[in-house]
């Protein structure tokens, strides 16, 4: 899951018409980034998630810190405000040889959240993954 940081600033800031623009060109530069197989969705107002098939965890996280590192460097501009940039914030849940420790996606999906928001209280800069330690 890929939350865009401190996305109600920009609206807040910019208004709709920009956070749109925004939501636009994150979207498209993930696409561009991910695997023809791959599946992304946008899930809330400012959050994504990828679903990446038959991918090893460390090919996951390097296709994550590439989308992070993409995203950040795109460049917004908006009448009467400085050009600005975005970040964002991940948690990725992995599943291992299909095995579900999760009793439904929304589980699944919760443990995301979890992972998603250790990020947010950290640094937001690291990829953070979910373990089987963390409950769901």
């Amino acid at each position: 899951m890929l939350d865009l940081d401190h996305f109600k600033g920009i609206n807040d800031i910019y208004r709709h018409a920009t956070d749109n623009t925004v939501l636009f060109c994150v979207a498209y530069t993930i696409h561009k980034l991910i695997r023809h197989n791959n599946q992304l969705c946008r899930y809330g107002e400012e959050e994504f998630t990828m679903i990446f098939p038959g991918m090893l965890l460390m090919e996951i996280e390097n296709a994550i810190n590439r989308i992070k590192d993409a995203i950040s460097r795109i460049s917004f501009t908006s009448e009467d405000n400085p050009v600005f940039n975005v970040t964002a914030s991940t948690g990725v849940v992995a599943l291992k040889n299909h095995s579900n420790s999760f009793s439904s996606p929304q589980e699944m999906l919760k443990a995301a959240y979890q992972v998603l928001y250790t990020a947010k209280r950290n640094d937001r800069i690291r990829v953070f993954l979910w373990h089987n330690t963390l409950n769901p």
